[in-house]
């Protein structure tokens, strides 16, 4: 607001004046040029401004000569647009540089990733099955190494594999590592067995462990058959052959599996859902091969001073299906101690019978059954003992070798073998390396066939067969010695 009501000086006025139209001329010629990006080709828009300035304005400028003077003529010729140009309407946008859709995504970069797709075929890269699993709720780790076996009938093979925690202690397979097959054993953590062992349950009776993690729980089998009989058309409460034996349940519940122990505490067997039987311990006479029957005394471990009873641990000796398709377990011993040797399974056409009880009782002799697993030891330096079963209980063996064979027509052969290495430089059994070993091949026809005929018998040290590169472990030291804290002195290891 202005007070003062003179009027302004003319030549300020007519420089006002003629700056206000010189921004109108701009702002008018550039109008028509502006064009919106849409989906469609918009028709063109044109505006027309009223571009006639007044009388009063007009005369003005030009009667204002002397504003000339005070305008930078640069400032100016910017401002003019050729006509013709500013009222072109929009040509048409040539297809082909024309986006059609702005990436995202994935491919936000504009670049699609290119993975080198690995071949399923005979070049095929495989591991060895190895699965590695942290426990998050202990900080502790697991790690297993699968051993592929031959595959048996139906499905009834074992399952073999090598085992590593970061919690476990010394073993045939040396420090962390376990290999083996499920077992019985006496619970040991709330002191020392006592092998006070009756028929049936009694309240100073020992606790038992299923496969060193299951506590096993006594059930009272009288209770239970009642129960079980009380169904219409239900079966036999138990097996025949378990008849009168004492019978177990896991305490926490989850595979629905039956434990029966026998009289003499020699013997368990279990049942589960599917009608999977397993045998711990010794074999019944006459309803097994004679060589599975000799060998079954070392699935026992049990004390050396005593004459019968004293079993700390029962080893699993044989497995059958519902069918009673068979694998039989076959042990060494060494200082007390049961080292699983051999597996055998696939029974001849012999076995076959009536009943799956007659099956699962064929005699006919190891040696034609058509898939075998033979596990070789080495002696090691480290050995150690434990006393936790009440007698000594030595350590002296690790294993070495595993040999995986099978039938071909005439005899077992080779099928793949795996060797177990261990650090030179530590005086302590530590897994170093495993390696699997093939059959030998040899080129027929274009392709590399494998040599099937390498006899069971044959196998030895030397390695006769093609190798994949040897699977490295490295594992964490402490150092030979601290630093020293003021006040002490360093330890030295």
């Amino acid at each position: 607001m202005r007070f003062d009501t003179r009027p302004l000086p003319r030549k300020r006025a007519r420089f006002v004046s003629r700056l206000v139209s010189a921004t109108l001329a701009v702002l008018t010629a550039w109008t028509p040029a502006l064009v919106y990006a849409q989906d469609g080709e918009p028709e063109p828009v044109y505006f027309e401004a009223d571009t006639q300035i007044s009388e009063d304005v007009a005369e003005a400028v030009t009667r204002s000569p002397d504003v000339d003077e005070r305008i930078d003529p640069d400032a100016l010729s910017d401002a003019r647009v050729d006509p013709s140009a500013a009222e072109a309407p929009p040509t048409e946008t040539d297809p082909e540089h024309t986006p059609i859709s702005l990436p995202g995504g994935t491919e936000a970069s504009a670049a699609t990733p290119q993975a080198i797709s690995l071949p399923d075929a005979e070049g095929s890269i495989e591991g060895m099955g190895e699965s590695f699993s942290p426990v998050l709720s202990s900080g502790t780790a697991t790690f297993s190494v699968p051993i592929a076996v031959a595959p048996g009938r139906a499905g009834v093979q074992p399952s073999l594999g090598l085992s590593y925690g970061s919690t476990n202690g010394n073993g045939p397979v040396g420090f962390g590592w376990g290999m083996g097959a499920p077992f019985i054993s006496r619970q040991t953590d709330r002191g020392l067995p006592r092998y006070i062992d009756e028929p049936a349950w009694h309240e100073e009776e020992d606790r038992f462990m299923y496969n060193g993690g299951q506590e096993l729980v006594p059930v009272d089998t009288a209770a239970v058959a009642a129960i079980e009989a009380s169904a219409a058309g239900s079966a036999p409460a138990v097996h025949a052959d378990v008849d009168g034996w004492q019978q177990y349940r896991a305490r926490v519940e989850g595979g629905f599996m039956r434990f029966f122990r026998s009289p003499d505490s020699t013997r368990w067997i279990v049942q589960s859902k599917d009608g999977t039987r397993f045998d711990f311990g010794l074999l019944p006479t006459g309803e097994a091969p004679s060589e599975a029957i000799a060998a079954a005394p070392n699935a026992l471990e049990r004390d050396p001073e005593r004459a019968s009873g004293g079993v700390f641990r029962w080893s699993l000796t044989r497995m059958s299906d519902a069918h009673g398709s068979t694998v039989y377990y076959l042990y060494d011993q060494d200082d007390g101690r049961s080292y699983l040797r051999d597996l055998y399974y696939v029974s001849p056409n012999g076995c076959a019978a009536d009943t799956p009880d007659a099956t699962r009782a064929c005699t006919d002799s190891l040696s034609a059954y058509a898939s075998r697993v033979h596990i070789v030891y080495e002696t090691r330096a480290d050995v150690f003992a434990g006393y936790v079963s009440g007698w000594r209980i030595g350590t002296a063996w690790r294993v070495k070798r595993i040999e995986v064979t099978a039938w071909n027509g005439t005899g077992r052969t080779l099928v793949r073998r795996y060797h177990l290495r261990y650090r030179a430089d530590s005086f302590h059994s530590l897994l170093h390396q495993v390696q699997v070993e093939g059959r030998p091949q040899t080129l027929v026809n274009g392709s590399m066939v494998g040599d099937a005929t390498i006899a069971e018998s044959s196998l030895g040290d030397a390695m006769v067969g093609e190798t994949l590169p040897p699977m490295t472990f490295r594992y964490s030291e402490m150092p030979s010695s601290s630093d020293a804290v003021p006040g002490f002195g360093g330890i030295d290891a």
